[in-house]
């Protein structure tokens, strides 16, 4: 399985840290071409979860997964909405064990892409020390659910190519 690389994942970061808020728009509508229907399902978040805190938090993420996919020089196939419908049913079921559990070790494996889930895991709890991200936990847990999501439709749309 090809797995993206938690160097080129921070090299990502860094590289969207370093974009102005023009060229990050110009980045994600590129990004979002390529997936229209994956951007579509993650922004869906913010009604979702009533909250409109998170867009930022998953456009900049989309962004980072998409850059660390291209840098590691792999080649997304292009998901439809069928391929999202397949992976929710199981995701959900998975989500609810991390949830009980707290157990990485097997969400990661079903997620398929652990360098990114750990860096997910360090960003966002590294926000929400800062105070970027509040305290009350709601918008780290929203944002860690669909951040989740990412990473499983980041990893389907590899192994689709």
């Amino acid at each position: 399985m090809k797995q993206i690389q938690l160097s080129i994942i921070l090299k990502a970061a860094e590289a969207v840290d370093a974009t102005s808020e023009e060229e990050l728009d110009v980045l994600v509508e590129k990004y979002a071409l390529e997936q229209p229907f994956l951007i579509a399902h993650l922004l869906q978040a913010e009604e979702d979860f009533d909250n409109v805190d998170i867009s930022g938090l998953v456009i900049y993420y989309f962004a980072v997964a998409m850059i660390a996919a291209e840098k590691s020089e792999m080649t997304l196939g292009k998901l439809e909405p069928a391929d999202i419908d397949a992976f929710h049913e199981p995701f959900l079921e998975e989500l609810d064990k991390f949830f009980e559990t707290e157990d990485i070790a097997d969400i990661s494996e079903f997620l398929g892409q652990p360098d990114m889930l750990t860096y997910l895991f360090g960003d966002l709890k590294a926000r929400e020390d800062s105070g970027e991200i509040p305290e009350d936990g709601e918008l780290f847990e929203s944002s860690l659910v669909v951040l989740l999501a990412l990473v499983g439709l980041t990893n389907c749309a590899i192994l689709k190519n």
